[in-house]
């Protein structure tokens, strides 16, 4: 699993994140980390004092500084510091998670765990992301909470993964009838253009603005899709 990253996101269901900001011409690109590249922690045999629930909590706390890439810190001490919770927070769900390891909650919360971990540099974690959502989804195919997690993930990291990203966005969209989800149908334009597809990308912008019509980030993008100003380049 290549961890390259999109720059282009959108807004995971359970933190408010970085805003959308399209400049006039906009480039969406791929990149790599710049960041030094920090260990995955080694498994400790801890004595489980949480419950899967509170350490839900933590983990959806943890997506204010990186829950999207890049994370929102503001110096290397406060990376550290951040890099120090989210080991902390691991350590506890995976003593917590023996107990049920299978378990919705326990994937669910290992996978946002992975993921914001990815964000951060932190080595295998884009392995582990990807191998425990997809382990989620093959045991709980209608998992609302883990199809979110796929879809922010494969669309976070190298556009040749946005196909999954995808799946998991059409399929919430059909666990979530009736109701419509403006965060579902905004990811459904990233995985459509990261795929090439920007006709798709421009009618699902034109379906987007029907539920938002004042969402400045769509207005801004739309203008410069219409006038051919998007350029998709994937940069290894």
């Amino acid at each position: 699993m290549a961890s390259r990253r999109n720059t282009a996101e959108f807004l995971h269901p359970v933190a408010v994140l970085a805003p959308l900001a399209f400049l006039a011409l906009l480039v969406l690109t791929t990149i790599a980390s710049a960041g030094t590249m920090l260990p995955l922690p080694t498994r400790e045999e801890r004595p489980s004092t949480d419950t899967i629930d509170d350490l839900a909590m933590v983990a959806v706390g943890l997506n204010a500084k990186i829950g999207s890439y890049p994370p929102s810190l503001s110096s290397g001490q406060d990376r550290r510091d951040t890099y120090a919770k989210w080991s902390d927070t691991l350590q506890r769900t995976w003593s917590t998670a023996r107990k049920a390891p299978d378990s919705e909650a326990s994937l669910w919360v290992l996978s946002e765990l992975y993921r914001q971990g990815n964000n951060l540099d932190v080595a295998e974690t884009d392995r582990l992301a990807d191998e425990t959502i997809r382990k989620c989804l093959a045991l709980y195919p209608n998992s609302i909470r883990c199809h979110f997690s796929a879809a922010y993930y494969y669309l976070s990291i190298n556009p040749k993964y946005a196909p999954r990203g995808e799946a998991s966005l059409l399929r919430l969209r059909e666990l979530l009838k009736p109701k419509v989800v403006a965060n579902v149908e905004k990811g459904l334009v990233f995985a459509y253009l990261y795929e090439g597809r920007k006709q798709d990308a421009g009618k699902q912008l034109d379906y987007y603005l029907t539920l938002d019509p004042k969402a400045d980030w769509a207005l801004k993008f739309k203008d410069a899709l219409d006038k051919g100003k998007i350029e998709f380049r994937h940069e290894e």
